[in-house]
């Protein structure tokens, strides 16, 4: 199975990921803390490329 950072590509499981993602991109904005302001910066990056890669996920053919 292809994955993003040992994250699944398939749709239904990214897409649920990127929510996750940006949850927690949303509580470290929040804070009132730049080193925490900082980790939203890069956990935003990452669903943002976790985003892009997936949508150019193909599943694999099991009949192969």
């Amino acid at each position: 199975m292809k994955n993003f950072e040992s994250l699944p590509l398939n749709p239904v499981e990214a897409f649920a990921n990127i929510e996750i993602l940006l949850a927690a991109t949303e509580i470290m904005f929040s804070a009132d803390n730049a080193p925490l302001n900082r980790i939203g910066t890069m956990i935003l990056n990452a669903a943002r490329e976790y985003c892009s890669a997936s949508k150019d996920f193909e599943p694999e053919n099991e009949n192969e």
